[in-house]
């Protein structure tokens, strides 16, 4: 992983990868604990992406996407919301 900042509509994100479904759901990974519970969801290591690769994911993945934390504790953004802002800024 490139060394860098995720913001999500500005504010900065901590996340080291994300769990993807190839349409519109993402859980963010804070913690190793994240992505095994990714893994147990039926998640594959193939689902499993860089966090660097978010916007361009999040700028070409369905119109019912949505992020959030893999145990789903915090809803970074909802799902439909067209508004949110998603970057990368390597250091």
């Amino acid at each position: 992983m490139s060394e860098g900042t995720l913001k999500i509509n500005g504010e900065v994100v901590e996340a080291t990868e994300f769990a993807y479904n190839g349409c519109h759901k993402i859980y963010l990974i804070t913690f190793g604990g994240d992505r095994d519970l990714m893994l147990e969801c039926d998640y594959t290591e193939d689902d499993i992406y860089p966090v660097e690769m978010l916007p361009d994911i999040w700028a070409t993945t369905c119109p019912l996407r949505f992020i959030s934390s893999a145990d789903l504790s915090v809803q970074y953004v909802e799902q439909c919301d067209q508004t949110a802002i998603v970057t990368w800024e390597p250091s």
